[in-house]
């Protein structure tokens, strides 16, 4: 890996995790819902700006439009909604070493939906991954059965993880029809649509796409 894209890839993870503490901090003082409505609304406009500085914004074609509605919901109000929920009642700790499971879902559904290739080695990484998240969600006690969650928030924070990979495997339908800046564009701006109108109000308009 080149210099710069192993940089790029540190400071993505370094603010992903941070994003964990600084959500822990918000939901002091307001709800789950209020406080993904107002990050994401938030980070569409930022979006919005680069996207039309950059000159890449153009209108979805209309066979894209269901699926970028679909992943809006998906990938922001669903996922959002589980994860901000769960920090409720588990730590930002515990929500980083759970959404460690994230590349485990993602090669599952990648195998599955994608037909990608599952080496030895990717096998063995994915074993490992899974026994360090059991640990974590039984909080060291074995005799908890298969992980089951200590409490509320680690249960909803190991089901983010595999609707996480869903997401991430459904966008790769998307690549090549539009730059990724512009795909998360309309994906946030979904996202956050559903979060202020409804499950309901998304469902009717991937229905009408």
């Amino acid at each position: 890996m080149k210099p710069a894209a192993a940089l790029k890839a540190f400071l993505a993870i370094a603010f992903w995790a941070a994003s964990f503490v600084a959500t822990k901090i918000a939901l002091r003082e307001i709800s789950p819902l209020t406080l993904v409505a107002l990050r994401f609304a938030i980070g569409a406009g930022v979006l919005a700006c680069f996207v039309i500085g950059r000159r890449e914004f153009r209108w979805p074609a209309r066979g894209d439009l269901g699926w970028l509605i679909l992943l809006g919901l998906n990938g922001i109000t669903l996922h959002q909604l589980l994860q901000s929920n769960g920090l409720v009642t588990t730590t930002a700790t515990n929500s980083g070493w759970i959404i460690a499971l994230n590349p485990v879902f993602c090669a599952l559904l990648a195998r599955l939906i994608l037909r990608e290739s599952f080496g030895k080695l990717k096998v063995l990484g994915l074993t490992i991954a899974l026994c360090g998240a059991w640990l974590v969600i039984s909080r060291g006690q074995l005799s908890r059965g298969l992980g089951i969650p200590a409490t509320p928030g680690d249960f909803l924070m190991l089901l983010s993880s595999p609707n996480w990979a869903l997401f991430t495997v459904l966008s790769k339908r998307m690549m090549g029809k539009v730059t990724p800046t512009l795909m998360v564009t309309y994906v946030m701006a979904f996202g956050w649509r559903f979060c202020r109108s409804g499950p309901a109000r998304a469902a009717g308009l991937i229905c009408r796409a």
